[in-house]
């Protein structure tokens, strides 16, 4: 486990983040960014333009995601999209658990030498690897999950594509821990309700 230094945290100027097709600003404490991991530190304290500039442009990367990874890179955990019925009414989704601020609580995969900017940098794990190494860590994650019976109107897909599109920027910027953490909370979705199978494929194919 790691802990960020708040003071640290503080201490570090803000880098802009301009992320999606609407070109929305978001800004950060640098330093709790060249923390997530290897490339993301170059991307912060690195010779490109974008570390001189302290900004980058993302529009690739749509705002509810950047959120969720801001979210995430502060607090430890993130709040996926609430879910709906196929109306687009909002049900409701409970809040991510309350971390410390700011420590943010990592499983090492392996360890390396200290980074001149920040805690550890985590070895990124390969595709294959992945499934295998959240299997060791959460052995149990949804064994006390109680199945709970939902419609065929329930709508999901806006809570499956938060958490995959979460987990595509991770493996962009090699965010092992919160590749990880996606994964996680999409087996305790699939094990908790029921997915209707007709709405499957266009989640894929949308999400591919």
């Amino acid at each position: 486990m790691a802990t960020l230094s708040y003071e640290n945290i503080l201490q570090s100027d803000f880098f802009k983040f301009i992320v999606g097709h609407e070109k929305k600003q978001f800004f950060m404490h640098s330093y709790i960014v060249a923390c997530q991991s290897k490339s993301l530190e170059k991307l912060i304290n690195g010779d490109m333009k974008e570390a001189n500039d302290r900004c980058v442009v993302w529009p690739d990367v749509d705002s509810d995601t950047f959120i969720r990874f801001s979210q995430y890179a502060y607090t430890g955990d993130y709040q996926a999209a609430p879910r709906q019925t196929r109306d687009h009414t909002a049900i409701g989704e409970p809040s991510p658990t309350e971390s410390n601020f700011p420590s943010q609580k990592i499983t090492r995969i392996k360890k390396k030498k200290p980074s001149m900017f920040g805690p550890e940098d985590l070895t990124p794990l390969k595709d294959k690897d992945l499934w295998a190494q959240f299997k060791k860590l959460y052995p149990d994650a949804a064994t006390d999950q109680e199945a709970e019976t939902n419609a065929p109107e329930d709508d999901f897909s806006v809570i499956f594509l938060s958490h995959a599109r979460l987990y595509v920027f991770a493996g962009c910027y090699d965010i092992s821990a919160l590749k990880v953490l996606c994964l996680r909370k999409l087996q305790q979705i699939l094990v908790k309700f029921t997915v209707q199978s007709l709405r499957v494929r266009p989640l894929v194919a949308e999400v591919s």
